[in-house]
């Protein structure tokens, strides 16, 4: 009897020691960041909505963001072939600010559900990208983590970056993947008498005359892409940052934005634009203030 019970007063003591030990975690880990996994409900709201922008900037066919990816097959001269490209995203086309940690993570998905998209449609059952393509779409949670559970700069830098070199290691599985697809179905990549196709090159931007009716107005726009992550998070229009545009002279433009237009004397006008070609752009107000 005196046996058990001296063992179970160790045992009470390794315990007690230990509850001590994660106090002590926690009040240092309590000194800086909240761990992402003590409020996995905020990292989870991040993830969904970096999702659903993602989905639908991948759905909008002239999004200015997105350098397409390809995967097309044939058969030529009795020869059967595959062609892909795993495509890129735009970053300075997004309009976040480049200090701003959430756009590796908005890199990561949009390319991840473009190139989803092409698969889907284009790889009909077979299943060989899959794999790699979900290996990169849960490195977007593992950064929104970081981020989260970071608030050091320089530290949260040296994490994104490990996370993007991370990234661009799942694409090159993804590529590895194609590749042996195509050797286990012996397909050609690249077309015969074509070769390997290359991308498409990165959008250029319209120019676009600034003009305001009456004379004296200022324009102020943000991406389309910033204004749909606004809206989805319901965040306050006012703290987000703005592109004023400069009235009376020409401006490098392309594809949607969000503009506010005002006057001195409470005119004022508030709309989605899409700009699309070069061309004169006049803003009007709608009503009075």
């Amino acid at each position: 009897m005196e046996i058990y019970r001296s063992l179970f007063y160790e045992r009470l003591s390794i315990l007690r020691i230990l509850s001590v030990l994660l106090v002590v975690l926690s009040s240092v880990r309590g000194a800086g960041a909240t761990d992402a996994g003590e409020n996995p409900q905020k990292v989870d709201e991040a993830v969904r909505l970096i999702k659903t922008v993602s989905q639908e900037e991948v759905a909008d066919a002239d999004s200015p963001i997105i350098i397409r990816p390809f995967f097309i097959s044939g058969k030529k001269n009795n020869i059967a072939w595959i062609d892909y490209d795993l495509g890129e995203v735009v970053v300075d086309n997004m309009g976040l600010q480049p200090g701003d940690p959430y756009r590796l993570p908005y890199v990561m998905q949009i390319q991840v559900e473009a190139l989803r998209k092409v698969f889907e449609e284009n790889a009909g059952r077979k299943d060989f990208w899959r794999a790699p393509l979900e290996g990169a779409e849960r490195l977007v949670r593992l950064t929104v983590e970081d981020i989260e559970s970071t608030p050091d700069r320089k530290k949260l830098d040296a994490k994104l970056s490990e996370r993007s070199r991370e990234f661009q290691a799942a694409l090159g599985a993804l590529e590895e993947s194609i590749k042996g697809y195509a050797k286990s179905e012996k397909l050609q990549i690249g077309e015969p008498g074509v070769g390997h196709r290359s991308r498409f090159g990165e959008p250029e931007a319209y120019s676009v005359r600034i003009l305001t009716d009456p004379g004296g107005g200022k324009v102020r726009v943000v991406t389309a892409f910033v204004w749909r992550a606004c809206v989805k998070k319901g965040c306050n229009k006012d703290q987000l940052v703005w592109r004023s545009l400069n009235v009376g002279g020409t401006e490098g433009l392309i594809g949607g934005y969000h503009y506010i237009a005002e006057w001195g004397d409470g005119g004022r006008d508030e709309d989605d634009i899409k700009i699309d070609r070069d061309q004169d752009r006049t803003f009007r107000p709608f009503r009075k203030q």
